[in-house]
This record gives structure tokens, sequence and C-alpha cells, in this order.
């Protein structure tokens, strides 16, 4: 039980103990992060994390089936945002933990460690993420792996031209093509997208990112 010092508002537990009558949840998750979190066909929340959270509502005494525990969608431009501002109380799916996000969020022990990596053509004679300089290396705009990309460069000093794309099959159609060399996203959402759906790819050695 938090301390009385701690305002109820602070805490999704201390809001769950000072309303044991009708005790609520809501956990914010994204719906698009399989293995960790989606939305099947049958409008239920169900991966990795979505299970995570349902168990962390069980052992504080809520129950899924009373529908006392809601899942919220949130996305990159608004989870923030929800969870600061107490629309949310846990904020789950794939959420990166940051030095620079310790200072406004608190994080719970990591579950999980993920990795940028590349997808190239499998006829490419690329070996590892180091032979993709002077190459031109696709991401999605706004995405964790386009960040990745970037601290790599400037870690290592490796120039390359980046072509921003708006979505992932837009990636997956210039890969094809020849349009771009290599394409980047997490290591996790590429084995979901591609394995068994797409042929003649492979992934290239090396990590541009690790993501706790």
């Amino acid at each position: 039980v938090p301390p009385t010092s701690v305002p109820m508002g602070a805490s999704a537990l201390a809001k769950i103990l000072v309303n044991k009558d009708h005790p609520h949840l809501t956990i914010g998750i994204l719906f698009n992060a399989k293995p960790f979190a989606a939305l099947d066909d049958s409008g239920q929340v169900v991966g990795f994390e979505a299970d995570i959270g349902r168990a962390i509502a069980q052992d504080w005494g809520l129950s899924d089936a009373d529908q006392q525990t809601l899942f919220r969608q949130v996305t990159r431009q608004n989870e923030i945002d929800l969870l600061t501002n107490g629309q949310i109380d846990l904020l789950m799916g794939k959420v990166i933990h940051t030095r620079a996000a310790d200072e406004t969020l608190d994080f719970s022990d990591s579950i999980f460690v993920n990795h940028e990596v590349a997808l190239t053509l499998a006829t490419s004679p690329k070996r590892d993420i180091a032979d993709l300089a002077g190459q031109t290396i696709g991401v999605v705009a706004g995405s964790a792996a386009e960040q990745a990309v970037a601290e790599w460069q400037k870690q290592t000093g490796t120039q390359a031209t980046i072509k921003r794309l708006s979505m992932f099959d837009e990636g997956i159609k210039a890969l094809a093509a020849a349009q771009i060399d290599a394409l980047v996203d997490d290591r996790w959402s590429l084995d979901a997208r591609v394995r068994g759906a797409i042929a003649g790819v492979k992934l290239l050695t090396g990590s541009f990112r690790d993501e706790p």
C-alpha cells in the first residue's frame, strides 16, 4: 500500500485500493504490435504484454472477466500525454526504457530487449549492418528505427542515404524493387510481418540499437 503522503491520483494501485468496491484499472496499449499487443479478429487485445497486463490486474485483485480491467488503445504520438494526465494508469506495448524517459516516468524492470535490425534481399552480398555504408536505407518516418539509424550513423561515422517511408509495406515494395538496399525495423516486428509471408529476404547481422 502506498504511503499516505502519496496523492491517490499519482498511483494506479493507490486508486484501486482507495475504491475497493469499484476497483478499476486502465491500461494503455498498442493495438498493432504483434506479438506483444494486438487486436484480434474478435476484438480482444491479445499478446505477450496484454497477458502480463491481465496478470498484473489479477494480482491487484481485479478481474478481467468483470471488465474491471480496460485496455485503451494508444499511439506513439499520444501515449505519454495520456499517462501523465491520468487518462491511463499503466502504459504497455513495446515501451522503450531510456535514460531521458526516467526523468518523468517510473518504469518496471525491463521484461524484454528488442533490437533494431536490417532486412535485405537474400541475393545481396551484404552480411552485416556495417556493409550498409554508402547504401540507401529505408525507415518508416518517425519510427524508432529512424532514430536508431540516426544514432548509429552519428556514433560510427557511417554515411548512408536515408529514405523516409510512410509505412512498412511501402518499404517492402521498395526493397523488392531494389529502390533501397535495406529496410530497418525492430527484430520482432520484422519476424511477425515477414516470416512465412515474404520469401527471398534475410536479416543482416548486427544491431543499430538495443531497446530494453
